[in-house]
């Protein structure tokens, strides 16, 4: 029996050290799958940054070639063209600055979308001061128009007497409030 003992034993043994070389085999495996993703992961954390760099670089360049250009909002956010009582047509000021509007949009060469709106004083009925607003817009508009500033960059619109900025009590308040604003949206 001392024999099967023995035999048990060595198989026992023998097993024992394959296994131990199966293991050392298969962590060896594990070790070089391990180092294989680090070395991936390595390549693409550079190659992030690199990108990074690039975009970095590339930003501060449109930083540097945006300064000094001509910023709408900025500018004329809105212009304010002002008409007398009942009165549609532009008068000196008004056709001069519509002229610097117009070179400026021109000179930009940007394409911007003029909303017009027409508004009046509180005197007389809805239906009048709103058909004086539009009057007043379409006045602005086709001045813009003589100018160069194409027709499909800019819409009209009267808000007749509903927006006032100033109190129509006063003459001064009602003067305010007839005017053309000029919306820009880039």
């Amino acid at each position: 029996m001392s024999r099967v003992w023995i035999a048990i034993g060595l198989g026992l043994a023998t097993m024992g050290c394959a296994t131990r070389s199966h293991v050392a085999h298969e962590v060896s495996d594990l070790e070089m799958r391990r180092l294989a993703v680090e070395n991936a992961l390595a390549a693409r954390v550079t190659k992030v940054e690199q990108v990074a760099s690039t975009a970095l670089s590339l930003a501060t360049e449109a930083k540097k070639d945006a300064q000094g250009k001509f910023v709408y909002d900025a500018i004329f956010g809105r212009e304010t063209i002002g008409f007398g009582a009942g009165a549609d047509g532009l008068t000196p000021e008004a056709e001069t600055q519509l002229t610097n509007l117009a070179n400026k949009l021109k000179a930009s060469n940007r394409n911007v979308f003029l909303e017009i709106e027409g508004h009046t004083d509180g005197l007389g009925s809805a239906k009048l001061n709103d058909a004086m607003g539009l009057k007043r817009a379409e006045s602005v508009r086709t001045f813009l128009f003589a100018q160069g500033v194409a027709l499909n960059r800019m819409s009209t619109i009267s808000l007749g007497k509903y927006v006032p900025v100033a109190s129509n009590a006063t003459a001064a308040g009602r003067a305010q409030n007839r005017r053309v604003v000029i919306v820009i949206k880039g």
